[in-house]
């Protein structure tokens, strides 16, 4: 009897999960894709939150709010911070205000105001409770941007770097953090190092293949450093 009642207990609270979770009831719409989309965000079901916010956007891809949504569990959750920057963009281009506290960013960086875009970012640093490596993924992802044809200055990769550094810090196996820093030293000329942090973004997303290929860039860059180098002491 106890285990009967038990088994009844155990049913009602997985149906009560189901429903909160958004799981009872398959959706019809891209609206009720949405809205189970952001029950499985409220309950860290990553992988199904990120599937509904995308079928919601398959069914009506002009969603701006589930790009949103999508970006968030991107952002909070997978620490997929390429995908979320991207949403949170998509979001903006379809209805500046859905992309929230973003669009003063993205407002910004449509007139290549990349100090104004520096500064909103900062600003969303500061109001951020608890540390985002996001942020500073943001941030030094356009800092360390090219706009326009014009390549950042020594400074702006300087200060990526800092924010490439902080990031890791907070978020330690972002392949993408350790290819932006990798980037940025190869800018400075900071082969072993770049090669160093390649290797690290490959061993966190072994699939990517531009990892591989940015690292052998660097690979050659050393091995013509080292032929110059044996060339001069023959002399």
């Amino acid at each position: 009897m106890k285990k009967k009642i038990r088994n009844v207990v155990t049913l009602l609270f997985l149906l009560a999960l189901g429903v909160g979770a958004g799981l009872a009831q398959q959706p019809t719409t891209a609206e009720g894709y949405f809205k189970r989309g952001n029950g499985n965000a409220e309950y860290q079901q990553s992988a199904e939150a990120i599937a509904d916010y995308t079928k919601a956007i398959e069914l009506n891809p002009k969603f701006a709010e589930a790009y949103y949504g999508r970006a968030e569990v991107y952002r909070r959750q997978t620490k997929d911070f390429y995908p979320a920057l991207n949403d949170y963009t998509k979001a903006f281009n379809l209805d500046p205000a859905s992309a929230h506290e973003f669009a003063p960013v993205f407002q910004k960086s449509l007139v290549k105001d990349m100090v104004g875009v520096v500064a909103e970012l900062t600003a969303l640093i500061k109001d951020e409770p608890s540390a985002d490596p996001f942020l500073y993924f943001a941030r030094g992802f356009f800092r360390a941007a090219s706009v326009a044809g014009v390549k950042p200055t020594k400074q702006d990769i300087d200060a990526a770097l800092d924010d490439f550094n902080k990031g890791i810090e907070l978020a330690p196996k972002s392949d993408v953090l350790y290819f932006l820093r990798a980037t940025a030293l190869a800018d400075r000329k900071e082969t072993v190092a770049a090669i160093a942090d390649y290797t690290k973004a490959i061993e966190f997303a072994p699939t990517v293949a531009d990892y591989y290929r940015q690292r052998a860039i660097q690979y050659r860059v050393l091995a013509e450093t080292d032929e110059k180098r044996a060339a001069k002491s023959q002399r």
